[in-house]
């Protein structure tokens, strides 16, 4: 059975799913899910909650 966005579309998860796969080859395989993947990361959302997380880390690291 080929991999679709529509059962990824449905799940509360499907950004946490698919990211754990980024470096493993493949979403690279599967363009829809690499697009779908690029396009949660764009958004306006994610980028500040990205942000907000590595500025915590960073301040966890520097003391």
């Amino acid at each position: 059975m080929p991999i679709t966005t529509a059962a990824f579309e449905r799940s509360p998860d499907r950004g946490k799913v698919l990211l754990r796969l980024k470096g493993s080859g493949l979403l690279e395989e599967c363009s829809n899910l690499s697009a779908y993947v690029a396009r949660g990361e764009a958004r306006p959302a994610y980028v500040r909650a990205f942000a907000d997380q590595l500025a915590i880390f960073a301040a966890a690291s520097t003391g």
